[in-house]
């Protein structure tokens, strides 16, 4: 009788570590199975011809695992019958499943468009890391560069001025308050000088296109008051985590900097 208590005895504290340690073993599997490593989104954003799709090249030869969306391309590829808010809300949402399921990514962006809040809210689902690079360049340098473009022999990266100026007025307003970064001076003659510059260049462009540049180049001397002759302290409309300037500093020297910003980040 007590040979058989001291077996059972046995069995019964072989069973009680046995089940401690399946537990021991098998908790932080359960707990890795439900951790998921979410991506980082680096969006390069700023306005049309400002350099950006040079920029995302020189980062993604340093950055070989991220892959690279661009809404230029993005457009080509998907219809939405003329709704922008559409093409924007699919295409922030297809990086954000991406990043959210493992994969970096490069975006190559034009601008937030008016909804700017939502679309960052939408990029910051799931956890997803996110970087925003404010690329900016000057008017009367954004102006040479459409006409490079334009002169490219490619019709495919053709672009009006108006395309530019129309970004530029969403992404840059006057600087109000001491807080906002200031990231450029101009004086008002300066923007009054590049708004008679963009009409010259369409001289021979189509009525059509005189018509939008007139309209565009009229809410910019709205926006930034060209009725009198003052200093213009320009600031970023929304809020960054990197500006940078490529009228001023190389392409190489500036993907150094959005690296480093990139490491801090991660």
């Amino acid at each position: 009788m007590l040979h058989s208590l001291k077996k059972i005895r046995k069995i019964f504290l072989l069973h009680v570590i046995l089940i401690a340690t399946h537990n021991i073993t098998s908790k932080p599997t359960d707990h890795a199975k439900k951790i998921k490593k979410t991506g980082t989104i680096i969006v390069c954003n700023g306005t049309s011809s400002a350099g950006k799709t040079t920029l995302i090249k020189a980062l993604h030869a340093m950055y070989d695992n991220f892959d690279v969306a661009s809404l230029d391309e993005y457009t080509k590829t998907h219809q939405f019958n003329g709704f922008t808010d559409l093409r924007y809300h699919h295409f922030y949402d297809m990086i954000n499943s991406k990043a959210a399921a493992g994969k970096n990514i490069l975006v190559d962006t034009v601008l937030y468009h008016k909804n700017y809040k939502k679309y960052d809210a939408m990029l910051k689902k799931h956890g997803v890391r996110l970087i925003k690079i404010l690329v900016y360049c000057p008017l009367d340098c954004l102006i040479v560069h459409v006409q490079k473009r334009n002169q490219s022999g490619n019709p495919m990266e053709h672009r009006t001025i108006n395309q530019a100026f129309r970004a530029f007025l969403a992404l840059y307003t006057i600087q109000t308050h001491k807080n906002k970064n200031c990231i450029d001076t101009m004086h008002s003659q300066d923007v009054c000088n590049a708004l008679k510059q963009s009409m010259h260049v369409i001289a021979k462009w189509s009525n059509k296109q005189k018509k939008r540049q007139k309209k565009i180049n009229k809410k910019m001397a709205h926006h930034y008051h060209l009725d009198t002759p003052h200093t213009i302290f320009l600031a970023p409309a929304h809020p960054w985590n990197l500006v940078v300037n490529t009228s001023l500093q190389s392409t190489e020297i500036i993907a150094e900097l959005i690296a480093k910003c990139i490491q801090n980040a991660i």
